[in-house]
């Protein structure tokens, strides 16, 4: 901290949604005063969450669970609500959507996939695991999935 310019510490505050568990914001700070950062956690409403920081872009640091396939469109687009700004980024990503091959697509990608995390525009804190619990007899449950919502359209109940 000290060689970053924060000998005396430093203060951020962190949004999160109160669709997350408080133990989550309490981790992070306990982790972060470690090594000389307090943080303050704010839970906020989600519809807040919403129009504050994903609507304003009014935040210093956010948690909200990005589970989207594909999502690197969000990085090459500058006016998402987290403003990574790398035209890099932006022109591989823009060259890959129209590449005219597989092979030239998936280099593109995997260049702007790789900027990303260098620049460390986004991280991951944790993945969660969701546990579901269903009854003998019932079919068309996910196995994979990323989120606590899914489709009820392949549900069955096998007849006794």
């Amino acid at each position: 901290m000290k060689q970053a310019g924060y000998g005396d510490g430093l203060k951020l505050t962190v949004k999160i949604p109160n669709i997350y568990p408080t133990e989550i914001g309490d981790y992070l700070a306990s982790q972060l005063g470690l090594v000389g950062i307090r943080l303050t956690v704010r839970q906020v409403e989600f519809q807040s969450w919403l129009d504050a920081v994903y609507t304003k872009h009014d935040f210093q640091l956010s948690l909200v669970d990005h589970a989207e396939a594909r999502d690197l469109y969000n990085f090459a687009n500058p006016d998402y609500y987290f403003g990574y700004d790398n035209a890099d980024v932006q022109k591989w990503y823009d060259a890959a959507q129209t590449a005219s091959s597989d092979s030239q697509r998936d280099t593109l990608l995997k260049k702007a996939a790789r900027q990303v995390s260098e620049d460390a525009a986004a991280d991951w804190l944790f993945v969660s695991q969701t546990l579901t619990v269903v009854r003998s007899g019932v079919t068309g449950v996910p196995r994979s999935f990323t989120s606590n919502h899914y489709s009820l359209a392949d549900l069955a109940v096998a007849k006794k």
